[in-house]
């Protein structure tokens, strides 16, 4: 930005440098001089938020949404629709409980209804902690 535009900024004015050194030395000076107010967008906070993001995504579609089976069962997680009956997992890859069983419309069973799938929530949990168990323990005791 020149200083021929500088002058052109309202008294009460500010000038926003949006592209970091968009601003010449001349046209900082006028500025100074008219008493303007001077800013220098700071776009750290929206590009840290911005990686935050993409690194969440990237978690998220890696390891918790996702179809699967356990133990022989269906299993959901990350907001995939489940057909009845399905159990759904607080994660696909590395599971640690069950959420729920599937209504088949995206959403839990009540508790009642979900107790005509107990056996397969039962087998479910049965198998996660197997998974938690260090291998000599999991494979003796379950």
């Amino acid at each position: 930005m020149s200083e021929s535009l500088i002058d052109r900024v309202r008294k009460d004015g500010a000038v926003l440098d949006a592209g970091i050194g968009t601003l010449s030395v001349g046209a900082v000076d006028r500025a100074r001089e008219r008493g303007l107010r001077l800013y220098r967008l700071d776009m750290r906070a929206g590009l840290t938020g911005q990686v935050a993001i993409a690194i969440e995504t990237s978690e998220l579609l890696s390891n918790v949404i996702g179809q699967s089976r356990v133990a022989g069962i269906d299993v959901v997680a990350g907001g995939v629709v489940g057909r009845v009956g399905t159990v759904v997992l607080d994660a696909i890859r590395l599971p640690t409980r069950v959420v729920g069983v599937a209504d088949g419309r995206g959403q839990l069973m009540s508790t009642e209804e979900a107790l005509a799938f107990a056996d397969s929530v039962a087998r479910v949990r049965k198998e996660l902690v197997r998974r938690r168990l260090p291998w000599s323990i999991a494979t003796s005791a379950l």
